[in-house]
């Protein structure tokens, strides 16, 4: 080991002298591969010195041994090694015998990568002798150079993937968490829109319920006014006079006495707190079905909108017409249980609380 250490450094006096000691060393021992071995170290170190007729002889004797105990590797590499001694020494024809026979050996047992020496030595060798056999030669060193680089890269991507598959794995998980995550906002994201169109969409129901009632209690208050002048009238006209047939009656009625003994109803079901449709179907002597086809007939309404209308006009009144009177005792007055019922229903139609509502109407 140290003798390989100090040929690398390049100091291979010392390499030498370690060499011949641990040859010496085994040789007493009688360890023929550790001997071959050693050898083999020394040859290296004397064509390192440049004592190539002695590296050449130590070459010869080492790859004799390594032969006999069966390291044919080592036996490649060393007829690698006294090939580069031969082209020291201009001695080509006998460099490419030990190249050749050095590629045999490896290409036997798939040691690309000296087998490329080999090649790069033979090309070297037919140089300068044969320049036909050199070009074959570099073709094939070629070949094998990029033989050796592809599996090279294959081997390096190998221990890359063992070493940092962890890592990986690591961003892997991250990068579904960050799916995950994205998908998450998304989906947050979706909701937040999905709730602003329905926000969107229930304040404009809001607004056209609000439309529509308000310009239903305008028509309610149309319809009572021409209704109480109705009476208004019929009560100054004298009994005696021109009878007006029963049938043209009915013709000119225009449902006046219907609505006219609608609203004495529903004001009555209001301040009795029960003013369900069926109630005051009930109290108009009709059936349910009756009444509300009869109020669609007069009014295009629906029977609980037109109810909630009259009781919207009624509050609308009464907050004004009677200004002592506490919130709570009109919306009992008008239906209501709790003031706080009665001021969320006043302010969804008129679109201001009970008691701004008489504020504005003071100003």
């Amino acid at each position: 080991m140290a003798s390989e250490v100090y040929h690398k450094l390049g100091d291979n006096n010392k390499s030498l002298s370690f060499a011949r000691n641990a040859f010496e060393l085994d040789s007493i021992n009688g360890r023929k591969p550790k001997m071959a071995m050693r050898l083999s170290q020394m040859a290296s170190a004397l064509a390192g010195l440049k004592r190539y007729n002695e590296s050449e002889a130590t070459y010869l004797r080492a790859i004799s041994l390594l032969k006999e105990v069966g390291n044919l590797h080592s036996v490649g590499i060393d007829l690698n090694q006294l090939g580069f001694v031969y082209l020291e020494q201009k001695r080509n024809r006998e460099a490419v015998q030990c190249f050749t026979e050095a590629s045999e050996i490896f290409s036997k047992i798939g040691d690309l990568y000296n087998n490329v020496y080999s090649h790069k030595g033979i090309y070297e060798s037919y140089w300068s002798i044969n320049p036909d056999s050199a070009k074959i030669a570099l073709d094939r060193f070629n070949t094998l150079k990029d033989s050796l680089y592809h599996q090279a890269s294959a081997d390096a991507l190998a221990r890359y993937n063992a070493e940092f598959g962890k890592d990986r794995l690591q961003e892997e998980i991250q990068r579904t968490k960050t799916a995950r995550s994205r998908d998450l906002i998304m989906a947050i994201g979706l909701f937040i829109v999905i709730a602003i169109i329905a926000a969107v969409i229930i304040r404009a129901r809001y607004r056209r319920h609000r439309s529509q009632m308000l310009q239903l209690i305008k028509k309610v208050e149309e319809l009572q006014a021409k209704c109480n002048e109705a009476e208004k009238n019929m009560a100054e006209t004298p009994k005696e006079g021109i009878e007006i047939p029963e049938t043209l009656a009915d013709k000119t009625d225009d449902g006046q006495e219907f609505l006219t003994k609608l609203f004495v109803v529903v004001d009555a079901a209001l301040t009795n707190k029960d003013y369900g449709v069926a109630k005051i179907a009930s109290m108009m002597n009709m059936t349910e079905r009756t009444f509300s086809r009869r109020l669609k007939e007069v009014t295009q309404q629906s029977p609980k909108m037109f109810i909630s209308a009259i009781q919207m006009e009624r509050c609308a009144k009464l907050l004004l017409e009677n200004p002592n009177k506490t919130i709570g005792e009109i919306a009992n007055l008008c239906g209501f249980e709790e003031a706080s019922g009665f001021s969320h229903a006043f302010k969804r139609v008129y679109g201001c609380s009970p008691t701004s509502y008489r504020e504005q109407a003071k100003q």
